[in-house]
């Protein structure tokens, strides 16, 4: 692929657009989205409850052995819950 000077030069500004407007964003516009008293909230309510919001899958989260284990309770208790176990349906049904 042979490409003139100039359009060299237009790729190179189109990556250094793209690199300015990344810095702009993750450096000015973040930060104080961040300070908004409804992300503020957010960010409250995900550490209270102990939400890893970086987490990849659920089972990479501490509380998730826990989580599972309330789960087979509430089944054990309620067999009928999460369709474990559907009702018998008559042959006339």
């Amino acid at each position: 692929m042979n490409l003139t000077s100039r359009e060299r030069g237009a790729r190179w500004q189109r990556l250094s657009l793209a690199l300015a407007a990344i810095v702009v964003i993750w450096g000015l516009v973040l930060p104080r989205l961040e300070r908004m008293p409804t992300v503020q909230a957010r960010i409250k309510h995900l550490n209270e409850n102990g939400i890893d919001p970086a987490a990849l899958f659920y089972s990479d989260h501490e509380g998730m052995g826990r989580w599972e284990a309330s789960i087979r309770e509430t089944q054990r208790q309620h067999p009928e819950a999460f369709w474990s176990q559907l009702p018998k349906r008559s042959p006339t049904e």
